[in-house]
């Protein structure tokens, strides 16, 4: 089955993730169940982030979306575990040092200081818990990445095709 851009354009589905990830169909077979998301779930999130963030281009949501794929490994992780960093994790595989500052804009300073109190690795995983509670939140971090911590020449940059991807993306 074919899609048109619009497809993708105006609303991403579940059978456009399929078509260009069929794994995503279901989580049979993923080695961390409790993490995995299907393309159903997985749609209606990155609906909602793009919804959130005024991801309208094109050329946004498929550097979002490609992104996404392969940070999450078709959507089956949420956390790094090889090798297994502490904190590191979310749909787009956040290091630690974005996982703060988006558990902040999604749960709140409070909830953040509650979690850094248990300190350490433990306070860093309490951190990816608040980014990843649900999958709406895990996957809206890749729409809020690039609307606020990318150069401000990234977005209209993948518009207008002069960026190629994600590259030179910090600000």
């Amino acid at each position: 089955m074919k899609y048109g851009v619009l497809t993708l354009l105006l609303t991403l589905t579940d059978k456009v993730l399929v078509h260009i990830a069929p794994t995503t169909a279901s989580c049979a077979g993923a080695e961390f169940l409790e993490e995995c998301t299907d393309a159903t779930q997985a749609a209606r999130a990155i609906n909602a982030a793009f919804e959130t963030y005024g991801i309208s281009s094109l050329r946004e949501r498929v550097s979002l979306v490609a992104d996404i794929l392969f940070e999450s490994g078709n959507f089956k992780y949420n956390k790094n575990h090889y090798p297994g960093r502490p904190g590191h994790g979310t749909g787009m595989m956040a290091m630690p040092s974005f996982v703060k500052p988006y558990a902040e804009s999604v749960a709140g300073a409070v909830a953040v200081a509650k979690a850094e109190a248990a300190g350490g690795d433990t306070g860093l995983d309490a951190l990816l818990e608040l980014a990843n509670g649900n999958d709406e939140k895990s996957f809206r971090i890749a729409a809020w990445f690039l609307s606020t911590q990318c150069a401000d020449s990234i977005q209209p940059g993948l518009v207008t095709r002069k960026i190629d991807g994600l590259h030179n993306r910090n600000r």
